[in-house]
C-alpha cells in the first residue's frame, strides 16, 4: 500500500527485534542494579526495626463475616 513506511513483512520482523532488544536491556539493567536493590531491601527493613523496634510490615485488623476478626498482612 502506498504511504506505509515498511512492507508488511518488515514490520513484524522489526517488532521481533525490538522485543529481543527490550528484554536484553531489561536483563542488563536488572543485573547492574541488583546489588543496589539488594542493599536497599536489606537496609530499609533494618532501619525500620532499629528506629521503633516494632514490626517491619504493618498488619491491620479487620472484621470479617459473622464479626470474625482477622489480620491483613
Amino acid at each position: 500500500m502506498p504511504g506505509e513506511p515498511y512492507p508488511v513483512g518488515l514490520s513484524a520482523l522489526n517488532n521481533g527485534y525490538k522485543r529481543v532488544f527490550d528484554l536484553t536491556i531489561i536483563l542488563i539493567g536488572h543485573i547492574i542494579l541488583s546489588p543496589i536493590l539488594l542493599l536497599l531491601w536489606t537496609l530499609i527493613p533494618l532501619a525500620i526495626k532499629m528506629e521503633d523496634g516494632g514490626e517491619i510490615f504493618y498488619r491491620q485488623p479487620r472484621m470479617g463475616k459473622n464479626r470474625k476478626k482477622f489480620l491483613i498482612p
